[in-house]
């Protein structure tokens, strides 16, 4: 019977050093995932103006009533700089890791409208995030007045239509 003891402890220790070369030669650093600005589908003509929406994987009612809203808007209201390709729609889930570093770009804490100037590609000139877009998400046409104003004071290169709009950033 104690022969056997060494013999257990032998295989365990040869199991556990199999286990720890299998775990470290199958491990491999995750490549580095190059930042994006979404902006690559338009090659060497970029949109001058990106109305961003950022969400997360989750979207509660919430954030889809805000998008909805701030679509539509944008793409009623300011037609002619839609049609003629100077202002895009923009819609990004900020979960994906090409997308994360606009948390730090934009200084976003959480999911938000953000309008960026580009002056022939990234990183953006300026920008302005439309932080009263969630405290007014229950106010439909407070909300639509809101976007409508900041987004015709950004196109016009003025300063926030309102005194609760973040003022226009830069990277």
């Amino acid at each position: 019977m104690p022969q056997r003891r060494p013999v257990a402890v032998g295989l365990v220790i040869l199991a556990l050093v199999v286990v720890a070369l299998v775990a470290v030669k199958s491990w491999r650093p995750r490549p580095e995932v190059p930042a994006s600005w979404a902006l690559e589908p338009f090659g060497a003509d970029p949109p001058r103006f990106v109305a961003y929406y950022f969400y997360s994987g989750f979207r509660c009612s919430t954030c889809r009533k805000i998008e909805g809203i701030a679509q539509a808007l944008i793409e009623k209201d300011f037609r002619r700089p839609v049609e003629s390709g100077a202002l895009v729609w923009m819609p990004l889930n900020i979960d994906e890791p090409k997308y994360r570093h606009f948390h730090e770009d934009f200084e976003m804490p959480s999911r938000t409208l953000v309008l960026a100037e580009f002056a022939g590609g990234p990183p953006p000139r300026r920008y302005r995030r439309l932080d009263r877009a969630w405290p007014l998400a229950h106010q439909p046409r407070r909300l639509e007045t809101y976007i409508r104003d900041e987004v015709e004071a950004f196109l016009a290169g003025r300063a926030p239509a309102s005194q609760h709009g973040s003022p226009a950033g830069s990277p």
